[in-house]
């Protein structure tokens, strides 16, 4: 299992994810903002009725990230997704497909930021935003924000910093 990698000393990391509920007919998408140290600083989450593609759900995801560093006063961050074709087209700069309004507003929102770095992580080193997006799926439409503590049972694990373990 890939283990969370930190990013650069003042810059923090946002994991993001996308998930389909089908059978509700929607999906969701998250953020988890963790600091150089590993430590939650907050995490953010939307339920969307009517979307089930899973790249448009992992632009948002990406969009996300920016709400929440937006929230928590964050100007250097790192976002980090496990779906290639959307870092991609975020790191070129150019959009295709259903999405492309979604990258299109990430591209604009970038200068609100001093520093802002997409890159791809596999799946397994994504878990915390994987499973909060699976868990908000069964939650009310709409956007969920935790900041300082992580959400109660929504898969996201106690843990005050990473590299303390």
């Amino acid at each position: 299992m890939a283990r969370w990698a930190p990013p650069q000393p003042g810059i923090v990391k946002i994991n993001v994810d996308g998930a389909v509920a089908r059978s509700q007919g929607g999906g969701a998408c998250s953020a988890v903002c963790r600091d150089d140290r590993g430590r939650f600083l907050g995490s953010s989450s939307v339920k969307i009725n009517g979307i089930t593609c899973p790249v448009t759900l992992e632009a948002m995801a990406c969009a996300e990230a920016m709400s929440l560093a937006t929230d928590l006063h964050v100007r250097n961050l790192l976002i980090a997704s496990d779906c290639l074709s959307v870092v991609k087209e975020l790191q070129s700069k150019q959009s295709g497909g259903p999405h492309c309004m979604v990258i299109k507003e990430i591209l604009s929102r970038r200068s609100s930021f001093q520093d802002v770095f997409y890159i791809h992580e596999r799946r397994e080193a994504n878990g915390e935003a994987h499973r909060l997006a699976r868990s908000t799926t069964t939650l009310d439409a709409g956007r969920h924000v935790w900041l300082g503590n992580p959400p109660n049972g929504l898969g996201i694990p106690v843990i005050l910093s990473i590299t303390d373990q």
